[in-house]
């Protein structure tokens, strides 16, 4: 709202149009007008009002000191900012009253400001120390989120520790449900509580609580109910400790030791059948090595050196799932070329073993940022399963698609494909499929998915039975400046 430099009639006139009780106040905190609701709110003709200074009206001198620091502020305040105040007449009661104050500039060329204030009354004075509480401004002191509620369980009073937790201005809190602030699966605890509290007594609930930014907030509440003489509940004292943070913590943790377990049988396993290879194949050399054609001695010593590469790569993976959970890596433009070559280079042993043939369809490769250590990783086990699980002979393409401001690479199999059961079981932790491929799913494409996350990208697939399939990985692209 912009007005005109001078303050005329008209103007008057036109917050006489307005509903609300308003009064015009200067930058030096002179009433200079009082439309007709705030003069039939106040029970006073606008020429007792006029020239009045507006810290008369304030009902403490938290509340003036507040108003002074707002006039002292190098910049207008942003939005509306709320004052308890009172009317004390000559003769009749003593009106409480809610106002909030908004500053607006006179025009767009002028410094000048002046300061609209919305009155309205203020509800019944809570009893005891609720009140002195709820007036005196000492809420603020609490480094803890703060509520104190009436005896309707809305909110009369917040502090600005509340107000920052939710992101939401005091004064849009006020006159608020308790209701309005818990999401839907604490409806039912908050009852509870509520209930507790209408017999006096308090209660330590977890609950949460709704955020403008769709993530909401955990905390702990606590409860100080009142009650009047007559046993009935005059407001509450609500104390909340944020724990959002905790229970994020919490919840990785459990995750994370829900799938050391699972990861510490599937590697147990997975360790023990090649071990029982090496030790029957050792057995039998040693009582009849003597008997051994030399045809049959190469096989079992290949055989061995097969089952041997198999630990060595679930070594692998646990020495690279223990480097993935001690932190994260600094992201640099890595030259994919040269990681894929090494990643093919550590596959020539299976390539020969399956007559395996590799096509290369985009060359060169985009670069991306990453950590070239992990992408020849993901590489190396996305290149492994399509030479396991593809045709005989498999055959294995290679390539990447620059798409927008990611790069995705893929890999695709002329295997038998999967099914969209199978599709959805891979990735998961530890997730295995059907018995007779056990050699690449599970702890590859888990570790491959926390690695291509770890990095910022996602991993993906595309299969079709029958037809074969494409396993993918993106990551972000390198800035043109590098």
């Amino acid at each position: 709202m912009i007005m005109p430099s001078s303050y005329t009639q008209e103007h008057d006139a036109l917050l006489d149009a307005v509903d609300a009780a308003l009064l015009a106040v200067d930058e030096n905190g002179r009433i200079t007008y009082a439309n007709a609701a705030a003069q039939l709110l106040l029970n006073a003709p606008v020429m007792a009002l006029q020239q009045r200074s507006i810290q008369t009206l304030f009902a403490s001198q938290q509340e003036a000191a507040r108003w002074q620091a707002l006039l002292d502020a190098p910049t207008l305040p942003d939005g509306s900012v709320q004052f308890r105040m009172i009317w004390e007449p000559d003769d009749g009661p003593v009106l409480p009253l809610l106002g909030v104050m908004r500053a607006l500039c006179r025009d767009q060329l002028s410094t000048d400001t002046f300061y609209l204030c919305t009155l309205s009354p203020r509800p019944q004075p809570l009893s005891g120390l609720l009140d002195i509480l709820a007036t005196s401004g000492l809420l603020n002191a609490f480094r803890q989120p703060v509520i104190i509620s009436d005896g309707d369980d809305r909110l009369r009073e917040v502090n600005d520790v509340l107000a920052a937790l939710l992101d939401t201005p005091q004064v849009s809190l006020i006159g608020k449900s308790l209701a309005e602030l818990v999401t839907d699966d604490h409806q039912q605890a908050l009852a509870e509580l509520l209930a507790v509290r209408r017999h006096g007594e308090s209660q330590l609930v977890e609950l949460t609580l709704r955020h403008p930014d769709g993530m909401p907030r955990v905390v702990l509440i606590s409860d100080v109910p009142m009650l009047d003489e007559s046993g009935a509940l005059q407001g509450s004292l609500s104390l909340l400790t944020d724990i959002t943070t905790q229970k994020r913590i919490e919840e990785d943790l459990r995750s994370n030791n829900a799938e050391l377990d699972a990861f510490s049988r599937t590697v147990a396993h997975d360790l023990k059948s090649p071990l029982a290879v090496l030790l029957g194949f050792a057995d039998l050399m040693q009582n009849e090595f003597r008997s051994l054609t030399d045809e049959e001695t190469e096989e079992y010593l290949r055989t061995m050196g097969q089952t041997t590469q198999k630990m060595l790569n679930i070594v692998d993976e646990l020495l690279l799932l223990s480097q993935m959970r001690k932190g994260d890596v600094e992201l640099v433009p890595i030259n994919m070329d040269f990681v894929l070559a090494e990643s093919l280079h550590s596959q020539a042993y299976l390539r020969a073993q399956y007559k395996a043939e590799i096509v290369k369809v985009t060359d060169p490769m985009p670069p991306a940022m990453g950590y070239a250590g992990w992408v020849e990783a993901v590489w190396s086990n996305y290149i492994s399963n399509a030479i396991k699980y593809g045709s005989t002979p498999p055959r294995v393409e290679i390539g990447a698609e620059v798409q927008g401001n990611w790069v995705r690479y893929w890999v695709r199999d002329n295997g038998e494909g999967l099914t969209d059961t199978q599709i959805a079981q891979l990735f998961k932790p530890f997730q295995r499929l059907q018995r007779v491929r056990t050699k690449g799913h599970g702890v590859g494409l888990t570790i491959v998915k926390r690695i291509v996350e770890k990095l910022g990208g996602q991993v993906g697939i595309e299969s079709v039975p029958g037809e074969g399939s494409i396993f993918s990985f993106t990551l972000a692209r390198v800035p043109d400046s590098d």
